[in-house]
């Protein structure tokens, strides 16, 4: 029997659903998004002002700053704005940014070599539960998903 799965409503829901080894980020209507295979930050389309290119290139480019005060090696930090379809309109743009339909949203956050170790993904985590990472917040609404980033599971020891 074959399953078929509903596409997902919006951005929120697909990192709901994203594997434990994420660590999932809010600042306002953006996500930052870091795993095995990169780190994301992620626009949703209908956000009017939260995808234009230039403003997510910026943010990128600090979030990588924040990062290196941290870290001897920095993850690249790729804007994503995600489309209801693929709109030809982010295809010329001032500043490089992806355009992600909706559906394969989930694959292009989970599919693809791992690129950042798991001793990064725990400082990037604890960076974000303990607020370092300038005023993103660590997304907590759904602990089951957050794994090992939990607040209640990450200790001085862990990192």
């Amino acid at each position: 029997m074959i399953a078929f799965r509903s596409p997902p409503a919006d951005v929120d829901e697909v990192l709901r659903d994203l594997p434990e080894s994420h660590v999932v980020a809010a600042r306002q209507t953006l996500r930052f998004v870091a795993g095995p295979n990169g780190a994301f930050l992620v626009a949703d389309e209908q956000d009017t002002e939260g995808h234009k290119a230039d403003r997510l290139l910026a943010l990128a480019s600090r979030i990588r700053a924040v990062l290196a005060e941290h870290l001897p090696l920095v993850p690249f930090v790729s804007p994503i704005v995600v489309s209801p379809v693929w709109s030809p309109v982010w295809v010329v743009t001032e500043a490089p940014t992806t355009v992600v339909p909706l559906d394969l949203l989930r694959r292009i956050l989970v599919e693809g070599p791992t690129v950042v170790s798991d001793s990064t993904l725990d400082v990037l985590a604890r960076l974000v539960v303990d607020g370092s990472l300038d005023d993103w917040r660590a997304v907590t609404d759904h602990d089951d998903k957050m794994g090992r980033w939990s607040p209640e599971q990450m200790t001085s020891e862990a990192c």
